[in-house]
């Protein structure tokens, strides 16, 4: 349908040539944009998908205990991954968005690819860092504690009012740091002002 053949047989009426022009077009568009996308979008995208998935990891080696599960991948979680580098400690990031795992793994963080309320996802854990919203951390700790009951889970909290609800679900230390933040501006501001006088 993309060319007129080798000229033996030809149109010579206006409308026979339309017709020849019709079908060169159409074949065309068929050849290349039909044929491609339908390629793309059945085979090629969905190999891709599949060899995306395959090499993220979904459950850490049997081998790896004592490490520490983070929950999320923002500025304290960051800071707290320098540390545990810093002193040699397996860790992991829990990422339930695969695209997101598989660019944080080439930036070399570990991830661990899995939901955070399947409490399989915190098998073997010797610690669990939940730095998530409020309720999601209260989650957390309820189903880790459904896993366990002795891995240490540590926990931020936005609000006072949180604080209690978080420990009630399982978190032995539950950090405050809007709290600590203004507690250490008091005192520097306590400080400034009494070497001001």
């Amino acid at each position: 349908m993309s060319t007129l053949g080798c000229g033996d047989v030809t149109f010579s009426s206006d409308l026979g040539r339309m017709f020849s022009v019709l079908t060169v077009v159409t074949g065309t568009v068929l050849m290349l944009i039909i044929l491609p996308f339908t390629f793309i979008q059945f085979f090629y995208a969905p190999w891709l998908d599949a060899r995306d998935a395959a090499r993220a990891p979904r459950q850490l080696h049997s081998s790896t205990t004592g490490h520490v599960l983070l929950t999320n991948y923002g500025p304290v979680d960051q800071a707290l991954i320098q540390r545990l580098r810093q002193f040699r400690t397996p860790f992991a990031l829990i990422v339930t968005d695969l695209k997101a795992a598989l660019a944080l793994d080439a930036e070399g963080v570990p991830v661990l690819v899995g939901e955070l309320d399947d409490p399989d996802t915190y098998e073997r854990a010797a610690l669990v860092v939940a730095t998530q919203s409020d309720p999601l951390n209260t989650n957390i700790a309820a189903i880790v504690r459904e896993r366990s009951s002795s891995v240490p889970i540590v926990s931020l909290a936005s609000s006072p009012a949180s604080v209690d609800i978080l420990e009630l679900a399982g978190c032995q230390h539950v950090v405050q740091l809007g709290s600590l933040l203004g507690h250490a501006w008091r005192g520097a501001c306590s400080v400034a002002t009494a070497a001001a006088m």
